[in-house]
């Protein structure tokens, strides 16, 4: 599925739902049932990918298989729970960008309003690129996890995580024609700072 969605040429409605469809199943815990399972993957948690070396380690400490099942029936079952999708697209795919919002060029040759859709990285999550090596490989990444975090929000204060944020959120207000800013911002627990 990887390899044909990667040779696709022109981005479809459908190519981009059943791409976003199968990021979200990649893995996730075992369901007690293979029929109602919600992933392709052994043991895993659905948050971050963890390491292929300590996966592995787990995986064969805990005698664990990874599931047969159909990817199809599966992926039926994902797309069915989501709501609306017989209605048309508002939108054109062609003109989704993933990009890096902190960067002025990340918006240049794009005309009309903009709609932004982005989850940073929590505070003090820096291994967030390397956290979702797993996706990043599907969407044509490389199979090994870069350990290296230099091109990450920064993290090493409050103040620098906010500069960072704000970079991103200064380069949308200059858009004139409109922007509509959707962000989900989550925690993770730190004990005491």
């Amino acid at each position: 599925m990887r390899e044909g969605l990667l040779r696709i040429q022109k981005e479809t409605d459908e190519s981009a739902l059943l791409r976003g469809a199968a990021l979200g199943c990649l893995h996730g815990p075992r369901a007690n049932e293979l029929s109602r399972s919600g992933y392709f993957s052994n043991q895993m948690p659905r948050t971050f990918a963890s390491k292929p070396d300590y996966s592995m380690k787990y995986w064969r400490e805990k005698s664990l298989k990874a599931p047969k099942l159909s990817v199809i029936d599966l992926l039926k079952r994902k797309l069915e729970s989501i709501p609306g999708l017989d209605t048309p697209s508002v939108g054109d795919i062609r003109r989704v960008r993933c990009a890096d919002a902190r960067k002025s060029d990340s918006y240049q040759n794009i005309s009309g309003r903009l709609v932004v859709v982005t989850s940073p990285p929590y505070y003090r999550m820096r291994t967030y690129i390397q956290d979702q090596w797993l996706r990043n490989w599907f969407l044509g990444g490389p199979a090994e996890v870069d350990y290296q975090a230099d091109t990450q929000v920064r993290h090493s204060s409050h103040e620098d995580f906010v500069h960072d944020l704000t970079r991103a959120w200064n380069h949308l207000k200059k858009r004139a024609d409109g922007v509509d800013l959707y962000v989900r911002l989550g925690t993770i627990p730190l004990g005491e700072e």
